[in-house]
Parts: structure tokens; sequence; C-alpha cells
């Protein structure tokens, strides 16, 4: 946990960093992806559907863990701009990380910088002048499916934005060359994005060991779409 905890604050340090050239006046933060890798502990540390998982530590720790060093980065990201929380669970931690997001609503629910969706949707939105920016985790609709639910879940934004970009967080490019990285769907930018967890031996034994881990940041216009795409790369 110690590695997890120093890799994602110095993402976020080294990614505010290479970000100092543009006017940053919205930052949207993603909570999930399998951020807890598992739901529980009994009988032996499992996803919500009960696959069993490697863990380093037990379940509540790694939550406790979890919890304060998202209000970490959340504080850190807030004194640069308001921040939007997106709560996105995944499919190995499904319940654990809508607690996760409950704790963190009620944490800064009068914070008027800091907004966390939490909602019951699985797929989540927010439009910034002519984008509008998707996230889902992956483990549910095709990526070809993406248009047509995308075209009656999100009608009214859509219709008022034009660049429309989903990012996925299910199937980590570093780990599987099957996938794109990026595909283009009818005019949807969908993006599998890496990892910058370490590999356990599930992976390692399926060979997606990968070699580049590496989280990144993306930098939108208001008007003119993606500006930039801001990389840092695990050294170790």
């Amino acid at each position: 946990m110690d590695i997890a905890q120093e890799r994602l604050l110095s993402a976020i340090d080294h990614l505010l960093y290479r970000s100092q050239g543009y006017h940053i006046d919205k930052i949207l933060f993603i909570v999930g992806h399998d951020l807890l890798n598992s739901d529980k502990d009994w009988p032996i540390p499992a996803t919500t559907r009960g696959t069993p998982q490697f863990n380093s530590e037990y379940h509540i720790d790694m939550y406790r863990c979890a919890r304060k060093l998202m209000i970490k980065a959340i504080n850190i990201l807030s004194e640069i701009a308001n921040v939007h929380v997106m709560v996105i669970p995944g499919n190995h931690d499904r319940e654990s990380v809508m607690h996760l997001g409950d704790t963190l609503e009620l944490y800064y629910e009068e914070n008027e910088n800091v907004k966390v969706d939490n909602s019951d949707c699985l797929m989540k939105a927010i439009p910034y002048g002519n984008n509008l920016i998707i996230s889902d985790h992956g483990d549910g609709p095709k990526a070809a499916n993406l248009p047509g639910i995308i075209a009656q879940r999100f009608k009214n934004l859509w219709s008022n934005t034009v660049y429309v970009e989903v990012h996925r967080g299910h199937f980590h490019t570093n780990k599987s060359m099957k996938l794109q990285a990026i595909e283009e769907l009818n005019g949807i930018t969908v993006r599998n994005l890496s990892s910058m967890s370490a590999t356990d031996y599930w992976h390692d034994s399926k060979g997606f060991i990968g070699n580049i881990k590496k989280a990144q940041a993306f930098v939108y216009s208001r008007e003119n779409g993606l500006q930039g795409i801001l990389n840092y790369n695990v050294s170790v």
C-alpha cells in the first residue's frame, strides 16, 4: 500500500507540474476502476462476484488507506481549481467503492470547491464547454454499443456538445494488447486507460505484464476539445 500511495501522489505532483502552461479552471478526478481490487476478505479475498484475488493487506485496511489517500489527493487538486469527483465502481469492488464514494460525498458536502458524483448510475458524464466527458468502468456495454447508449442516456448533453469522449478502466492497455488504446465510433472517442498498479500473480501467469505502468491527464479547451495528453510513467 505504501508503494501505491507514493505512485499516486507522485503522479499528481508530476501531472500538475506538467500542466502549468495551461489555464486550469476545473479538474475531473476519477475514484474507482478497481481501486480496492476486492470487496471482501472472508473466506478469502475476492471480487464482488467471488473471484479470488491476491491482496497484500486486509480489505478493511485497504479501504481505510484508500479513503485517506483519496481525500489527500482531492485536497491537493482543489488548491488548483474546482474538483469534480466521479465515483466509478469496478467489477472487483463495486460495493466497497460506492461506500467510499458515500464517505467522500459526506466529507465534501459543505465544500463549494469539490463536487462528488456518487450517483447510482455506473456510467457518468460531465459537460465542459463543447466537450462531453463520459466515464464507465468498461466491463458492461461493449464499445460498439456505446454510441446508441450515450445517444439515449445523455441525449440532452450530447446535443449541446461537439467533442464526446468515453474513458474506461477495465481493460488496461498496458496489460492487454488485444484492445485498441483509442477507438473512434460514430463521432465518439473511446479511451482504454492505462494503470499504475503492480502486476499480480494472475496477470503475470497470463502474460499481461506490460512494459509501461502510467497515469495520464487529459487537458481540454472549452471551445476546441482535447489539447494535450500528459503522461506519468512509473520508473520502478
